[in-house]
């Protein structure tokens, strides 16, 4: 969806709506013809999932922080699907140097959402040490809801070491991570800490 609005760019700057077949999107995910109905759902996820940025104050020289979904529209009709994205996404494709070297094969290859959101944090922070954190403030950029895994031992058996299993099982990804976690009384905080593979491959 990202490609054909980045092509649709190149034609037309002020391009707003974009269209693709849903048989074209099936077929990229592997996962038939006859998935209409899940397909749709998925478009729906990704009209309400909120990324939040600049969370963790990263970006110092802006003080700007925010939140958008991934997209702002969809419709669905007759076997195509019209869509459309925010500004924010708008502008990161107008301007591909502010692009997160973000892999769409490796997010395809990804079986849990919250793997996805912690490769997603690694990869922007491969080159700088990730802040510790709290724990609330994790859940946040995992995409966590107040009601969900509310017990620690719940929400680090079935999140943390879910998404750190999964990333370091793929060969596909250029680092491995690990974490720290720093409790204090009844506060706990963690340090999620990436590593870039050596490639050792001698041909």
């Amino acid at each position: 969806m990202l490609k054909i609005a980045k092509n649709e760019f190149k034609k037309d700057k002020n391009m707003r709506n974009f269209m693709i077949s849903a048989d074209e999107l099936l077929l990229f995910f592997g996962m038939g013809k006859e998935n209409h109905t899940y397909l749709q759902n998925e478009l729906k996820v990704l009209n309400r999932t909120q990324v939040i940025y600049n969370i963790l104050g990263k970006n110092k020289r802006s003080q700007e922080s925010g939140a958008f979904t991934l997209i702002s529209e969809f419709k669905y009709k007759q076997g195509m699907i019209t869509y459309s994205f925010p500004s924010h996404i708008e502008e990161m494709i107008l301007n591909p140097k502010i692009f997160g070297k973000i892999n769409l094969i490796v997010i395809k290859s990804l079986r849990s959402r919250h793997a996805i959101a912690l490769y997603e944090l690694a990869e922007d922070y491969l080159n700088a040490q990730i802040p510790k954190m709290t724990i609330e403030k994790f859940r946040e950029l995992m995409g966590i809801e107040e009601h969900q895994y509310y017990k620690f031992a719940t929400f680090k058996k079935n999140v943390i070491d879910v998404a750190v299993d999964e990333i370091n099982d793929r060969e596909n990804i250029g680092f491995t991570i690990t974490y720290e976690l720093d409790k204090k009384g009844r506060k706990t905080g963690i340090s999620p800490n990436p590593k870039k593979v050596v490639n050792t491959f001698t041909p």
